[in-house]
């Protein structure tokens, strides 16, 4: 495996753990934002 493949492969990599990350914090702050309409008080 050459350098430049390992670098291709470890952006790729990064890349997705990157999205992943994004939509888990776009999923948890709707979730945030659903409790909190939803238990607002009275």
């Amino acid at each position: 495996m050459t350098p430049f493949k390992l670098f291709e492969y470890a952006t790729a990599v990064a890349g997705g753990v990157a999205e992943l990350g994004v939509v888990l914090i776009v999923l948890a702050l709707g979730s945030l934002a659903a409790i909190a309409y939803f238990k607002k008080p009275e």
